[in-house]
This record gives C-alpha cells, structure tokens and sequence, in this order.
C-alpha cells in the first residue's frame, strides 16, 4: 500500500505502516513519518488526474536560514482533509516540520508523537528535530477515578528534564471530553500524574489523550489512543 486519499468522499489521507521507517520493531513497535516525504507524496496525489479536481491538501513552508541557523518547515494539513494511520499497537514520531498532523489524525490504536516548537531549528542530534523522542502513558481504572502516568523518553530513555505536561481527552472527531489541565509532577524519573472521574470516559469508545510537554525551551506534543474497557 501507499499514501492515498479519498478525494470524492470522507477527504480522509490514509498512511500505511509499509510507508514508514521501523525504528523500533515489536512488542513496542515505533515508526518514524518523515513529514517533508509526506507532503511531497500528497502534491503528487494532487497532481495526479483524480486529485486535480480537488482542493489541496495542505500549506507548506520551507526551510529558512536566519543568522546561521536553518529554522524547520511548517506543514498544515487543511480542512476538510483528515489523517488516518493504518490502525495497529505502534507508535508514530512525525518529524521533520513543525505540523497539525496530530490535530487531524482520526484516532485508532496508533499513538502520535510531534515535536512542533516555536523557533524549531533543524538539527543532527540532541532532542530535537529528528530526534527519537516518545510520549508515553499507562492508565489506572477503578471504577470511580482514571489516572494516568505520562512521560517522555528520548531513544529510550526517560527525560527527567522535563518542566511540565498539560493533557486533555478527545474522542474521535478531536472534541473534548476531558481537560485534565496540569499534570501533578515531575517525580524523580520524569512522570507527570493525572485524574479524572472515571465515569466522564464512555466504555468502548475510541478516545485520545493529548499532551503538551515543554522542558521550558522545547514543546512536544503527543496523541495516545485507547479505549475505556
């Protein structure tokens, strides 16, 4: 399989695994979408016949240079036109731009890792662009509260650095269902706390937690799927 949208239709740009590098194979499988390969596969949808007729399916800004520093491109995917993952258990990083990729994402199993920043500066290492850098989360029910334990890790490893995590919930179609506001930490291995009545979560149901995390000079933001069961 292939990118592909679905012009006449639900306008929904699906991403297959095959499409992805593996970065980390099962049981914790991690893929990387590099998103300037990504937009360039979308203008050649655009420019085949079935995608002329139809608006497209994004903005783009490039690589600008300032002061000896090469700044990130920004990429927008544009309404109406949503992403969906091909649904599994693995993990996706989107690097390479600043994006909305996972404001559009229609949720699955897939969780999303972005690493949008103001300023972002492409780099050959460290934390930032193109770097491995994964939001992560387990979840506690019993019955009356829900918690949630998020951290990041960085090639595997827990980021201890940072500041602060803010998460909300969504369902499928990115409408609130819970704000969870400020997470309760760090403790000394980087994870932030969160809870919320259990019963605000409908069983069986598609939902997201998205975070914002910063560790005061970076931001990154992650959509984690799963289902109340």
């Amino acid at each position: 399989m292939t990118i592909s949208v679905d012009w006449a239709q639900t306008k929904v740009i699906f991403i297959p695994k095959t499409d992805m590098v593996q970065l980390q194979p099962p049981p914790h499988e991690v893929r990387e979408l590099d998103l300037n390969v990504f937009r360039l596969a979308l203008r050649d949808l655009e420019e085949d016949l079935d995608g002329r007729p139809w608006p497209r399916t994004h903005d783009h800004e490039t690589e600008v240079s300032l002061g000896g520093l090469l700044y990130a491109r920004k990429i927008k995917i544009l309404a109406p036109y949503t992403v969906t993952f091909e649904d599994g258990q693995y993990r996706v990083n989107a690097v390479g731009a600043n994006s909305n990729i996972a404001d559009v994402q229609n949720f699955n199993q897939v969780s999303v890792s972005t690493f949008n920043s103001a300023g972002l500066i492409v780099t050959s290492g460290g934390a930032g662009i193109g770097a491995v850098v994964v939001t992560r989360a387990s979840m506690a029910d019993d019955g009356s509260t829900a918690r949630f334990s998020v951290w990041l890790e960085h090639l595997g490893v827990r980021m201890t650095t940072i500041s602060a995590i803010s998460g909300t919930i969504v369902d499928k179609d990115g409408a609130l269902v819970v704000d969870l506001g400020a997470g309760v930490g760090p403790s000394a291995d980087g994870t932030f706390s969160f809870a919320c009545v259990a019963t605000s979560l409908p069983f069986g149901v598609p939902l997201a937690l998205r975070t914002t995390s910063t560790d005061g000079a970076s931001t990154w933001y992650g959509s984690i799927g799963f289902a109340r069961s």
